[in-house]
C-alpha cells in the first residue's frame, strides 16, 4: 500500500486524520477519529468496498469491530483480551 497523502488535525483530545493512495486492488481513501481515552472510528472508501471502524486500543485490551457496508457483515477483532475486573 502506498499513501499519496495523509493530514492529521487535533481538537483537544481528538485527534482526526483523513488519508489516501493507492491499495493492492486499487485507490483508497480513509478518514478517522481518535480520543485520547482509546476509542476510535473511521470510515474507508475504496476497491474492496466501504468499510467502518470501531476500535479500543489501550495497554488493558485491544478490540475492533469492522462493518461492510455491500456485504452488511461485521468482523470482530481481539487482540488482546480485555481485563477490565482485573485491578
Amino acid at each position: 500500500m502506498k499513501t499519496t497523502f495523509r493530514k492529521f488535525i487535533k481538537f483537544g483530545k481528538v485527534k482526526a486524520m483523513i488519508a489516501g493512495g493507492l491499495g493492492k486492488k486499487g485507490p483508497y481513501i480513509y478518514t478517522g477519529a481518535k480520543h485520547k481515552s482509546g476509542f476510535s472510528g473511521g470510515v474507508s472508501v475504496g476497491t474492496h468496498g466501504r468499510n467502518a471502524y470501531a476500535s479500543y486500543n489501550k495497554n488493558k485490551g485491544q478490540v475492533g469491530l469492522k462493518y461492510n457496508v455491500e456485504s452488511q457483515k461485521f468482523s470482530p477483532r481481539i487482540k488482546k483480551p480485555l481485563r477490565l475486573l482485573k485491578k
